[in-house]
């Protein structure tokens, strides 16, 4: 009867610390996540990807635009098969962009499921509430998911094929990479390496609920899997084929839109940086928070050794997953992802650009493994040095103390702008105007501008932008030198053929001109760059022809910004 009252007294001990703790994460980090869903709500403030992948979808929109966007139909053909499945079937019921706003909020419920039952398989209770904590303190899962874009699919299906490896879910894991593979292909590859290693590299033991499968068994499995996943692939393959080849780095001499000074940075080009150089990056990037810290005090007194402190944490975790995973053959099946992680970068980094940027391996692996195991660690380290040896009690302390440390020490309280990095002013009047013309028009500006924003906010095709203006895929490319060719004639030349022949030969119908162009040479990436500076100098010397004509072709102005009707010329 003691017995049974000590029991029920330290369960209501338990409940008691894990509701504190819930109200506690509700306390610290529920108001910059309502202050976030404020911003969801706002049409002006959106992810500047979306303007990449969300606007094809308009065309299937009882309000949609004219289907004939060149930008449109490339960026619809390299999308996974699921996400532009799901997408194309909802848009005549629900609007593609309050759907990719409220996406990532189940993403993030999901993610947040995957991580906490991982943690609590783990370490129990407490552990996975610490986990919890270090999620939630990051901006860098919901940044990742904002815009509802494919790749908002990672680290849910990463998450959740963590707690199926943690807990020996194979068919559960199987299950996940098919999905990924239509959503998200680098999460299925991700998943795919783990559950081959779990599979064929793990020891018996530690294969879950594979463990009595017979080598046979196990090849059916892999084979099914992988079948699944090409019979998805096909489909994107064969989209793929019309704009041309993939090009890689060996094809900046020819393309240098893809080099050094062309269209992508730094971090999605070669030379990529070494896999313990970028493990090292992605944990920065989780622990230590740049934003507004949870704790400012404590933080102002580690300011300039946040390195120093965040060393030290990842030798804890060090320490103590070496008795967890002596001890619990959930936390070795669990090396599987951060196995796969280092696997994929190595080969996409071999064999780039086929098989993503390298980064994204290690980018949805090594965040959701160090929120998981940090708090667990702590515990395993506390349970070997406690007196007693493996105490609830001493590993709850351990798990509170490792998570605490990265909260009071390097956490902040979430970012309410995460993933938004585009607000638009909400007195900028020529978006509304474009958006009132016909949904047949095709506009053209200098990309960057304003221009970027019509496709997504305006719903009206653009002629090119910068957003859409990527070096992918040759054909593509191709087309796109070509209309930057021209619209550099047509913005700079001294005559009005230019504008003509955008008019008559590509369909333009409406120009967008700011003044600040003609004051300097706009930038724009290689190959580009001379001859916007040949061009707008030649246009100096004489007059530029698009000056001469805002009199009787302009119909709307504001500021600097003049929007020309072409038909008028």
């Amino acid at each position: 009867m003691m017995a049974l009252s000590l029991r029920m007294k330290r369960s209501i001990r338990i409940r008691t610390v894990i509701l504190a703790a819930t109200v506690g994460l509700a306390l610290a980090f529920g108001p910059p996540l309502a202050a976030h869903l404020r911003h969801a709500f706002d049409p002006r403030i959106f992810n500047d990807d979306v303007r990449q992948h969300i606007f094809p979808f308009f065309r299937y929109t009882e309000q949609g635009t004219a289907s004939k966007d060149i930008s449109g139909d490339y960026y619809l053909a390299i999308m996974p098969p699921g996400f532009k499945l799901l997408y194309r079937a909802l848009a005549p019921v629900l609007d593609p962009e309050p759907l990719s706003k409220a996406l990532p909020y189940l993403f993030l419920l999901l993610t947040l499921l995957g991580i906490g039952m991982a943690a609590y398989r783990l370490e129990g209770a407490v552990a996975a509430l610490m986990a919890l904590a270090l999620a939630l303190q990051t901006p860098l899962f919901l940044s990742h998911m904002v815009g509802g874009l494919a790749r908002s699919f990672a680290f849910p299906l990463a998450a959740l094929g963590l707690w199926a490896l943690v807990a020996g879910r194979v068919r559960a894991l199987a299950a996940l990479i098919v999905v990924a593979q239509a959503f998200y292909p680098v999460a299925a590859a991700i998943l795919g390496l783990a559950l081959g290693a779990l599979l064929f590299i793990a020891p018996r033991a530690d294969r879950g609920e594979a463990e009595e499968w017979s080598w046979r068994r196990r090849t059916v499995l892999l084979v099914i899997v992988g079948s699944l996943m090409i019979a998805l692939f096909v489909p994107m393959a064969l989209a793929m084929r019309p704009w041309g080849r993939p090009l890689g780095p060996g094809d900046a001499v020819v393309h240098p839109e893809g080099g050094t000074d062309g269209r992508t940075g730094p971090g999605n080009r070669p030379p990529f940086p070494h896999l313990l150089v970028e493990a090292r990056a992605e944990a920065e990037a989780v622990l230590a928070y740049a934003g507004t810290p949870l704790v400012p005090a404590v933080r102002k007194l580690v300011r300039g050794h946040e390195a120093v402190v965040m060393d030290a944490l990842l030798l804890v975790l060090a320490l103590g997953f070496i008795p967890l995973a002596t001890r619990n053959v959930a936390a070795r099946r669990a090396l599987a992802l951060l196995l796969a992680g280092a696997v994929g970068y190595v080969l996409a980094r071999a064999f780039a650009p086929y098989l993503y940027l390298p980064q994204r391996y290690m980018g949805y692996t090594v965040p959701l493994f160090l929120v998981v195991f940090l708090p667990a660690s702590g515990a395993a380290l506390a349970g070997v040095l406690s007196p007693r040896r493996w105490t609830t009690r001493a590993r709850t302390t351990g798990a509170v103390l490792v998570g605490g440390a990265v909260l009071v020490f390097l956490g902040g309280r979430g970012d309410p702008w995460a993933g938004y990095t585009v607000a638009l002013h909400s007195n900028t009047r020529i978006y509304d105007f474009i958006r009132g013309l016909p949904k047949n028009v095709l506009v053209a500006g200098w990309p960057g501008g304003v221009i970027d924003d019509v496709p997504y906010f305006c719903r009206r095709r653009a002629f090119v932008t910068y957003e859409t203006h990527t070096p992918y895929h040759e054909r593509y490319l191709l087309e796109m030198r070509r209309r930057m060719d021209a619209l550099i004639a047509a913005l700079f030349s001294e005559d009005q053929q230019g504008l003509i022949e955008l008019r008559d030969t590509f369909g333009v119908t409406h120009v967008i001109v700011n003044a600040d162009e003609f004051s300097k040479p706009p930038w724009y990436f290689a190959p580009f760059d001379t001859e916007i500076k040949r061009a707008w100098q030649r246009g100096a010397k004489r007059g530029f022809a698009v000056e001469n004509v805002l009199a009787k072709a302009a119909v709307f102005r504001e500021g600097k910004l003049t929007l020309l009707d072409l038909s008028r010329l």
